[in-house]
């Protein structure tokens, strides 16, 4: 026995019980020096690679498993959808801000102030002394075509119809002018589809989407049935706030071509005329110098309104007179001197009291005159012939039936009109005339046919030919 053991028993006594210490095992831990002398051959361990001492169930935990797929499936999944969302959002957004600008736009069109006005050199703005308004001579119409400007007249579209110079549009101005232009546009039309589709998107403030999309890839017929859509939308937000409809003007309708796309165009806004007319919302007001627009829309019109604005009469224009010369010539001429050089040299074609009477004819029998009916057409364009609302041609002014008269008493004018008609007779009849020649009959060619009967036996020969007339010699034709 130790003698360490020994010494405890004595102490502690014999008769007790000894306990056991338990010691746990000591373990030196061993420390990794970076050295030259405690590296392996191939370096320190590289980020990924497993040591030898690394346990066995950490190598295990890296491993992928079924859970941590679905999880990163999950984040990847997760963030595009967010990416996807955010971008949909955004163009969303900007997508409805766009078509509510396009609106605002076209509604601050209808706005008070009109660039028409200010063109003119008529808006309120500019004051009396700027706008010269009082050159003016007041006309009948002009309380009519206030109440359709002003919005008082409604369930009617018009159209306004008159020789060249008789203040159509003076009158559609001086009723704008009264209003600032507010709830009115108003364009001038041409004959380019293009350039009227470019008119009308200036005057509604529509640019057709061209600030985003770049230039457009439709036709333009298309692209103004797109305005009117947007117009009409900005008309039913108006009704909401105002029972006045808004009022579309569109001048010199009789620029339109008379083609396939003008017909078209013209039918296309006969319908929006006539569709908004019924429901109150936009009057749509046509301003025409020639008779074919009219002769146009007569045939589908069930809610057009027709005004005629004739010359002025009378004793309007000897008071136009009177005004003008006081005006711009400082002279007050008297009224006797007014009739005297209006009335002379007039006899038959002047009334005292209407004043000059110029010959007129109904239009279909001058289209019989005529014989072609698009002359008629071409030379009230032309402004040589006018054509009234009530289908009568007559000279488009004074001075052109004198020029009619003059022509007609010049001499050897009826044998240059019968030479002229013979001339433009054959013309024609050569362009209905058709000639049918067979060349195996030039130079005394034949035909020669042998007739059968149905069991193929011969019956006889038929010789055909040209026979020339008598007495003309065999080398007639050299």
């Amino acid at each position: 026995m130790p003698l360490g053991l020994l010494r405890t028993r004595a102490v502690f006594g014999a008769g007790r019980s000894f306990i056991r210490p338990n010691y746990a095992p000591w373990t030196v831990t061993r420390i990794r020096l970076y050295g030259s002398q405690d590296l392996s051959p191939g370096g320190p361990p590289q980020p990924g690679q497993e040591t030898p001492e690394m346990p066995e169930r950490d190598s295990r935990s890296d491993e992928p498993t079924l859970r941590s797929t679905l999880l990163r499936m999950f984040e990847s999944a997760a963030t595009t959808f967010a990416s996807i969302a955010v971008l949909g959002l955004a163009g969303y957004s900007y997508y409805k801000y766009y078509k509510y600008l396009v609106l605002k736009k076209m509604d601050n069109a209808f706005n008070p102030g009109d660039p028409v006005l200010e063109v003119a050199g008529v808006a309120p703005s500019m004051g009396t002394e700027g706008s010269d308004t009082t050159h003016w001579i007041q006309r009948e119409e002009q309380t009519r075509v206030d109440e359709i400007i002003n919005g008082t007249t409604k369930g009617r579209y018009f159209l306004l119809i008159g020789e060249k110079g008789t203040g159509k549009s003076s009158m559609i101005l001086d009723a704008m002018r009264k209003i600032d232009g507010a709830g009115v546009a108003m364009f001038e039309a041409h004959a380019d589809l293009e350039i009227f589709r470019v008119r009308l998107g200036k005057a509604l403030d529509f640019e057709y989407h061209e600030d985003i999309r770049g230039p457009r890839d439709t036709t333009a017929l298309l692209d103004i049935e797109r305005a009117l859509n947007k117009l009409e939308k900005v008309a039913l937000r108006r009704r909401r706030k105002s029972k006045t409809p808004l009022i579309l003007i569109v001048n010199s309708t009789h620029l339109v071509s008379d083609d396939e796309d003008g017909r078209d165009l013209l039918e296309m806004l006969q319908q929006r005329a006539e569709q908004w007319a019924a429901s109150n919302l936009i009057t749509i007001v046509f301003n025409s110098d020639d008779y074919w627009v009219y002769e146009r829309l007569k045939r589908y019109a069930s809610r057009m309104e027709v005004i005629p604005v004739p010359d002025l009469p009378k004793d309007k224009a000897m008071r136009a007179l009177y005004q003008f010369r006081a005006k711009y010539l400082n002279e007050t001429t008297p009224k006797e001197i007014l009739e005297k050089y209006t009335t002379s040299d007039m006899e038959s074609t002047y009334d005292p009291e209407k004043g000059h009477i110029l010959p007129e004819l109904p239009l279909h029998k001058a289209r019989q005159v005529m014989t072609r009916a698009d002359f008629i057409q071409s030379y009230d364009h032309d402004n040589i012939f006018t054509i009234d609302s009530r289908a009568m041609v007559r000279a488009d002014s004074v001075p052109m039936q004198r020029a009619f008269r003059e022509i007609c008493s010049e001499p050897g004018f009826e044998e240059h009109l019968e030479a002229t008609l013979d001339r433009i007779s054959d013309i024609e009849s050569l362009g209905r005339t058709r000639e049918v020649t067979v060349k195996d009959f030039w130079h005394g060619g034949k035909f020669k046919a042998i007739m059968r009967d149905r069991k193929g036996r011969e019956t006889g020969t038929l010789e055909i030919g040209v026979v020339k007339p008598e007495g003309e010699d065999d080398d007639g034709d050299d």
